[in-house]
Protein backbone atom coordinates (compact mmCIF):
# COMPACT_ATOMS: atom_id res chain seq x y z
CA UNK A 1 0.00 0.00 0.00
CA UNK A 2 1.36 3.73 -0.63
CA UNK A 3 0.32 6.60 1.86
CA UNK A 4 0.52 9.85 0.11
CA UNK A 5 1.74 12.53 2.67
CA UNK A 6 -0.27 15.79 1.71
CA UNK A 7 -0.56 19.39 2.98
CA UNK A 8 -1.97 22.56 1.79
CA UNK A 9 -1.44 21.29 -2.18
CA UNK A 10 -3.24 19.66 -4.52
CA UNK A 11 -2.16 15.91 -4.68
CA UNK A 12 0.28 15.02 -6.97
CA UNK A 13 -0.63 13.33 -10.34
CA UNK A 14 1.12 10.25 -10.74
CA UNK A 15 -1.58 9.09 -7.46
CA UNK A 16 -3.06 7.98 -11.27
CA UNK A 17 -0.44 5.64 -11.37
CA UNK A 18 -1.91 3.57 -8.81
CA UNK A 19 -4.78 1.35 -8.39
CA UNK A 20 -6.85 3.48 -6.01
CA UNK A 21 -7.65 0.85 -3.51
CA UNK A 22 -3.62 0.58 -2.81
CA UNK A 23 -3.67 4.09 -1.64
CA UNK A 24 -3.90 5.83 1.60
CA UNK A 25 -3.92 9.45 1.56
CA UNK A 26 -3.03 11.70 4.44
CA UNK A 27 -4.35 15.18 3.63
CA UNK A 28 -5.79 18.04 5.50
CA UNK A 29 -7.57 19.42 2.32
CA UNK A 30 -7.94 16.28 -0.12
CA UNK A 31 -9.58 13.02 -0.38
CA UNK A 32 -10.10 10.03 -2.83
CA UNK A 33 -12.78 8.07 -3.00
CA UNK A 34 -12.33 4.36 -3.04
CA UNK A 35 -8.81 4.92 -1.10
CA UNK A 36 -8.32 5.22 2.88
CA UNK A 37 -8.57 8.70 3.88
CA UNK A 38 -6.75 9.69 6.97
CA UNK A 39 -7.39 13.32 8.11
CA UNK A 40 -3.26 14.35 8.48
CA UNK A 41 -2.48 16.72 11.52
CA UNK A 42 -0.30 19.14 12.17
CA UNK A 43 3.22 18.08 12.24
CA UNK A 44 4.69 15.50 9.71
CA UNK A 45 5.61 12.98 12.47
CA UNK A 46 2.45 13.07 13.91
CA UNK A 47 0.66 12.19 10.06
CA UNK A 48 3.26 9.85 9.58
CA UNK A 49 2.40 7.73 12.88
CA UNK A 50 -1.34 7.84 11.89
CA UNK A 51 -0.60 6.09 8.67
CA UNK A 52 1.64 3.75 9.80
CA UNK A 53 -1.30 2.59 12.78
CA UNK A 54 -3.90 2.15 10.13
CA UNK A 55 -1.74 -0.01 7.28
CA UNK A 56 -0.93 -1.80 10.78
CA UNK A 57 -4.62 -2.08 11.78
CA UNK A 58 -5.32 -2.96 7.70
CA UNK A 59 -2.70 -5.75 8.36
CA UNK A 60 -0.15 -4.55 5.38
CA UNK A 61 3.50 -5.75 5.59
CA UNK A 62 4.72 -3.70 2.74
CA UNK A 63 4.05 0.20 3.34
CA UNK A 64 5.18 3.67 1.23
CA UNK A 65 4.98 6.54 2.77
CA UNK A 66 5.39 9.07 -0.37
CA UNK A 67 5.55 12.90 0.14
CA UNK A 68 4.03 15.27 -2.28
CA UNK A 69 6.92 16.34 -3.58
CA UNK A 70 8.24 13.12 -4.63
CA UNK A 71 8.91 12.62 -8.52
CA UNK A 72 7.87 9.43 -9.43
CA UNK A 73 10.40 8.27 -12.77
CA UNK A 74 9.96 4.83 -13.09
CA UNK A 75 7.53 2.46 -10.58
CA UNK A 76 9.65 -0.78 -10.87
CA UNK A 77 11.56 1.34 -8.32
CA UNK A 78 9.08 0.40 -5.70
CA UNK A 79 9.42 -3.52 -6.38
CA UNK A 80 13.14 -3.23 -5.93
CA UNK A 81 12.98 -1.74 -2.76
CA UNK A 82 10.68 -4.51 -1.53
CA UNK A 83 12.88 -6.90 -2.90
CA UNK A 84 16.28 -5.34 -1.13
CA UNK A 85 14.60 -5.58 2.14
CA UNK A 86 12.99 -8.70 1.91
CA UNK A 87 16.91 -10.28 1.10
CA UNK A 88 18.18 -8.35 3.78
CA UNK A 89 15.78 -8.43 6.79
CA UNK A 90 15.56 -4.60 7.06
CA UNK A 91 12.57 -3.13 8.25
CA UNK A 92 12.99 0.64 7.20
CA UNK A 93 14.44 1.32 3.52
CA UNK A 94 14.34 4.99 2.07
CA UNK A 95 14.94 7.31 -1.28
CA UNK A 96 18.31 9.15 0.60
CA UNK A 97 18.84 11.96 -1.95
CA UNK A 98 16.21 14.60 -1.01
CA UNK A 99 17.18 16.80 2.22
CA UNK A 100 17.21 19.86 0.60
CA UNK A 101 16.30 21.42 3.44
CA UNK A 102 19.07 21.18 5.70
CA UNK A 103 22.00 20.38 3.51
CA UNK A 104 22.32 20.05 -0.45
CA UNK A 105 22.10 16.07 -0.62
CA UNK A 106 20.25 15.70 -3.87
CA UNK A 107 23.48 14.71 -5.03
CA UNK A 108 23.77 11.20 -6.48
CA UNK A 109 26.50 10.27 -4.13
CA UNK A 110 26.66 6.54 -2.39
CA UNK A 111 29.46 6.06 -0.40
CA UNK A 112 29.84 2.13 -1.78
CA UNK A 113 28.51 0.16 -4.68
CA UNK A 114 28.96 -3.63 -3.63
CA UNK A 115 29.35 -6.22 -5.62
CA UNK A 116 27.47 -9.48 -3.69
CA UNK A 117 27.98 -12.15 -6.17
CA UNK A 118 29.08 -13.73 -9.32
CA UNK A 119 25.61 -12.74 -10.69
CA UNK A 120 27.03 -9.17 -10.75
CA UNK A 121 24.15 -8.32 -7.89
CA UNK A 122 24.39 -4.91 -6.21
CA UNK A 123 23.72 -2.87 -3.33
CA UNK A 124 24.41 0.84 -3.15
CA UNK A 125 25.35 1.95 0.66
CA UNK A 126 24.67 5.60 0.78
CA UNK A 127 25.22 8.14 4.28
CA UNK A 128 22.03 10.12 3.60
CA UNK A 129 18.31 9.28 5.37
CA UNK A 130 15.70 10.50 3.23
CA UNK A 131 12.07 11.06 3.64
CA UNK A 132 10.10 11.45 0.07
CA UNK A 133 10.09 7.58 -0.06
CA UNK A 134 9.89 5.81 2.83
CA UNK A 135 9.07 1.77 2.67
CA UNK A 136 8.35 -0.50 5.97
CA UNK A 137 7.87 -4.00 6.16
CA UNK A 138 5.71 -3.97 9.39
CA UNK A 139 5.98 -6.89 10.32
CA UNK A 140 9.19 -6.40 11.76
CA UNK A 141 8.78 -2.83 12.31
CA UNK A 142 6.78 -1.59 14.63
CA UNK A 143 8.40 1.61 15.97
CA UNK A 144 7.05 5.19 15.61
CA UNK A 145 8.07 8.58 14.99
CA UNK A 146 9.21 11.22 17.71
CA UNK A 147 6.33 13.79 17.20
CA UNK A 148 7.89 16.43 19.15
CA UNK A 149 10.58 16.81 15.96
CA UNK A 150 9.65 18.45 12.58
CA UNK A 151 12.50 18.30 10.24
CA UNK A 152 15.30 15.76 11.99
CA UNK A 153 12.65 12.83 13.05
CA UNK A 154 13.87 10.86 10.04
CA UNK A 155 17.24 10.90 11.14
CA UNK A 156 15.96 10.22 14.58
CA UNK A 157 13.46 7.46 13.51
CA UNK A 158 16.45 5.48 11.45
CA UNK A 159 18.64 5.88 13.85
CA UNK A 160 16.28 3.78 16.78
CA UNK A 161 15.76 1.24 14.40
CA UNK A 162 19.38 0.70 14.26
CA UNK A 163 19.23 0.29 17.93
CA UNK A 164 16.34 -1.93 18.07
CA UNK A 165 17.92 -4.15 15.08
CA UNK A 166 15.34 -3.35 12.30
CA UNK A 167 18.45 -1.95 9.78
CA UNK A 168 21.84 -3.13 10.78
CA UNK A 169 23.95 0.07 11.04
CA UNK A 170 23.58 4.01 11.16
CA UNK A 171 25.52 6.05 8.43
CA UNK A 172 25.72 3.14 6.12
CA UNK A 173 22.55 2.76 4.56
CA UNK A 174 21.21 0.44 2.00
CA UNK A 175 19.73 1.70 -1.48
CA UNK A 176 18.97 0.00 -4.76
CA UNK A 177 20.87 0.17 -7.42
CA UNK A 178 20.95 3.70 -9.01
CA UNK A 179 17.77 4.67 -7.16
CA UNK A 180 17.59 8.17 -9.11
CA UNK A 181 16.64 6.85 -12.08
CA UNK A 182 13.53 5.66 -10.46
CA UNK A 183 12.56 8.82 -8.05
CA UNK A 184 13.30 12.08 -7.37
CA UNK A 185 12.24 15.20 -5.49
CA UNK A 186 9.92 16.80 -8.21
CA UNK A 187 12.56 19.92 -9.11
CA UNK A 188 9.29 22.16 -8.89
CA UNK A 189 9.60 22.32 -5.85
CA UNK A 190 10.47 25.70 -3.63
CA UNK A 191 11.48 24.90 0.31
CA UNK A 192 10.76 27.91 2.55
CA UNK A 193 14.18 28.30 3.60
CA UNK A 194 13.96 30.56 7.13
CA UNK A 195 11.05 29.02 8.08
CA UNK A 196 13.09 25.57 7.73
CA UNK A 197 15.89 26.76 8.97
CA UNK A 198 13.49 27.81 12.11
CA UNK A 199 11.92 24.46 12.58
CA UNK A 200 15.15 23.36 12.24
CA UNK A 201 17.00 24.76 15.42
CA UNK A 202 13.68 24.10 17.23
CA UNK A 203 14.49 20.21 16.53
CA UNK A 204 18.36 21.02 17.78
CA UNK A 205 16.95 22.34 21.24
CA UNK A 206 14.39 19.46 21.36
CA UNK A 207 17.55 16.88 20.31
CA UNK A 208 19.32 18.80 23.14
CA UNK A 209 16.89 18.57 26.21
CA UNK A 210 15.93 14.89 25.88
CA UNK A 211 19.74 14.37 25.23
CA UNK A 212 19.78 12.50 22.01
CA UNK A 213 22.97 10.97 20.37
CA UNK A 214 23.17 10.00 16.61
CA UNK A 215 26.12 7.58 16.32
CA UNK A 216 27.45 6.90 13.00
CA UNK A 217 29.11 3.81 11.91
CA UNK A 218 31.84 4.12 10.04
CA UNK A 219 34.12 0.85 9.32
CA UNK A 220 32.45 -1.00 6.54
CA UNK A 221 34.02 -4.39 7.89
CA UNK A 222 31.17 -5.65 9.84
CA UNK A 223 28.66 -4.50 6.90
CA UNK A 224 30.27 -6.45 4.69
CA UNK A 225 30.18 -9.46 7.06
CA UNK A 226 26.80 -9.44 7.20
CA UNK A 227 25.98 -8.83 3.36
CA UNK A 228 28.19 -12.05 3.25
CA UNK A 229 26.92 -13.78 5.52
CA UNK A 230 23.74 -13.34 3.84
CA UNK A 231 24.69 -14.03 0.16
CA UNK A 232 26.51 -17.60 2.04
CA UNK A 233 23.00 -18.37 3.20
CA UNK A 234 21.34 -17.65 -0.11
CA UNK A 235 23.86 -20.59 -1.83
CA UNK A 236 25.89 -17.78 -3.18
CA UNK A 237 28.74 -18.48 -2.32
CA UNK A 238 30.35 -22.06 -1.35
CA UNK A 239 30.24 -23.42 2.04
CA UNK A 240 33.77 -23.62 2.71
CA UNK A 241 34.38 -20.25 2.15
CA UNK A 242 35.77 -18.30 4.90
CA UNK A 243 36.64 -14.32 4.13
CA UNK A 244 35.27 -11.83 1.55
Amino acid sequence: MYGILNWNRPLPGWISSFKTEELMICSNINQVDGAVNVTAVSGISASRNLMLRKAKELGIRWFFILEDDLDILNLEGFKKYIELMDKFKIGVAYYPYDKVNIVLNTIQNPCLIIRLNEKNEEVYIARNVGSILTAYDLTINNLEYDEDLMMTEAEEYVHRCSKNNIIPYFGLHFDIPKSWEYFRRNPGYKTERIKSQEILSMDKNMVARKGLVIEFQSDATDLLIYLFEIEKKLGNYPESAKHI
